[in-house]
C-alpha cells in the first residue's frame, strides 16, 4: 500500500511543526506549507489524499477557503477541519461546506490518523459497491 500523503494548513508554527512530525511517525508523508504561497505551491505539485486545515489561518484565508482551492483541484481528497473556536454551529457549518470531518481542538495526530483511515477505507468500501 502506497504512503498516504496529508496537506496539513496550519498557522500556528509549534503545532504545525507537531502534528507534521507526529503524522509522520504514523507512516503518513506530510506537507505543511507555511504560507499561502507555499500553499498554492503544493497544490500545483502534489494530488494529496487528505486535508487537514486549521479554521482560522494568519497568513491567507480560512479553513473554508483552504477546502475550496484543494476541491478545485482535488474533488476527492479526504478533509478534516480542526478548530479551536467554540462556536456551537462551526461542526454543521464544516459539514455543509463539505469538510468531512471537524476535530475540536486540542486534537492529537493519532485522532487524526484515525480518522483520516477511516474515512480512507470507508471511500474504498464505497467505490467497490
Amino acid at each position: 500500500m502506497a504512503q498516504m500523503s496529508i496537506l496539513l494548513m496550519e498557522d500556528n508554527t509549534l503545532l504545525r511543526w507537531w502534528l507534521t512530525v507526529s503524522l509522520i511517525q504514523q507512516g503518513f508523508k506530510v506537507t505543511a506549507p507555511a504560507t499561502n504561497h507555499e500553499f498554492v505551491d503544493a497544490l500545483d505539485k502534489e494530488t494529496f489524499d487528505a486535508l487537514v486545515t486549521d479554521c482560522d489561518l494568519a497568513d491567507c484565508c480560512d479553513g473554508f477557503q483552504v477546502l475550496s482551492l484543494t476541491r478545485q483541484r482535488n474533488p476527492r481528497v479526504l478533509a478534516i477541519l480542526i478548530s479551536a473556536q467554540t462556536d456551537q454551529d462551526l461542526p454543521a457549518r464544516a459539514q455543509a461546506a463539505g469538510f468531512n470531518s471537524f476535530m475540536p481542538k486540542p486534537v492529537s495526530a493519532r485522532e487524526i490518523a484515525e480518522t483520516i483511515l477511516g474515512g480512507k477505507l470507508q471511500k474504498s468500501a464505497e467505490v467497490a459497491l
